[in-house]
């Protein structure tokens, strides 16, 4: 029977531990490349701390804004001994202190209706035209654009235009609850004089949202219409 070689403790420790060879290569390494690791941890940490640095500026830009906005709501509502040029004045005013983002599609939006407020359409159609064109995928500034659009063209007495503007948001509904455009549908065709299309508009309401809380406004205006 083959034996197996004898090794003595000598050759042992003669022999170089594999494991402690690359350790030894990688410490090796390491020393040698000390400045680049050095410099490379030194970028790291400094972009974590620039990220962060970013992300706090801009939590507070957001704070910033959003004050600005609720500084409009409250311009907009407290108009007590003011004019609509003064009211209108301070809300532009505010406006061009808000930066480019969402806060600054509401804040035209807002602006659009303080001008359709104060019956100045051809602003207010201008604006709400801009905000349905650059809206992109935020469905609900592009809605809101919509229906001050035909709100406006109400003002102006195109009744036809503002029938054509309701009636692309109820074929294209977003989160925009369409109960209230059904209403501003009947009402722009009972202005324009035809008073057999708003009536249908009312009972289709009648059937389309027979639990909703406000349906019996519906019922009123259509026994209005038939009486």
């Amino acid at each position: 029977m083959a034996t197996e070689p004898h090794v003595t403790r000598k050759q042992l420790l003669k022999d170089v531990d594999p494991v402690y060879q690359a350790g030894n290569k990688l410490m090796e390494r390491l020393v040698v490349n000390k400045t680049p690791l050095l410099t490379l941890l030194a970028m790291i940490v400094l972009t974590a701390a620039g990220l962060g640095v970013y992300q706090n500026q801009q939590a507070k830009d957001v704070l910033k804004m959003e004050g600005l906005l609720f500084e409009m709501e409250t311009i907009r509502t407290d108009t007590k001994d003011k004019s609509g040029d003064a009211v209108l004045g301070e809300l532009k005013s505010k406006f061009e202190s808000i930066s480019e983002g969402k806060q600054k599609s509401r804040a035209n939006l807002l602006l659009a209706d303080s001008y359709f407020q104060y019956e100045k359409y051809d602003d207010a159609e201008k604006i709400y035209s801009e905000l349905k064109s650059t809206a992109g995928s935020d469905v609900l500034i592009s809605d809101l654009a919509r229906r001050g659009l035909a709100h406006v063209f109400e003002g102006k007495k195109n009744y036809s235009k503002a029938i054509e503007v309701y009636k692309s948001i109820i074929d294209n509904p977003g989160p925009l609850p369409v109960f209230y455009i059904y209403l501003g549908l009947s009402r722009a065709h009972e202005l324009n004089g035809d008073m057999e299309n708003a009536k249908l508009v009312l009972r289709d309401m009648e059937a389309k949202f027979p639990e909703h809380a406000d349906l019996q406004k519906a019922k009123l205006l259509l026994k209005k219409l038939e009486g």
